[in-house]
């Protein structure tokens, strides 16, 4: 994950669907939340998920942190 910053899950907890997740950290004393997009994988086929949906919710949710001021580089 850290590499593209996005999780991506394929057929794993069901296996007609795919889904990818981003990490949100909006306040230090609390757990991490996290953005999820997911849909059957006739809709969210695996190849789009990684190259178009995990790549645009990651810049979306970074923009978020930015608006919000916080640093997106925290631990989990």
């Amino acid at each position: 994950m850290q590499s593209r910053g996005f999780l991506v899950s394929m057929g794993l907890w069901n296996e007609s669907i795919n889904a990818c997740a981003v990490p949100f950290w909006p306040d230090p004393s609390q757990g991490p939340a996290a953005f999820i997009c997911g849909a059957n994988d006739d809709v969210l086929p695996p190849r789009h998920l990684q190259k178009v949906v995990g790549p645009l919710l990651l810049s979306r949710v970074r923009d978020l942190e930015a608006q919000l001021g916080l640093n997106p580089l925290r631990p989990i």
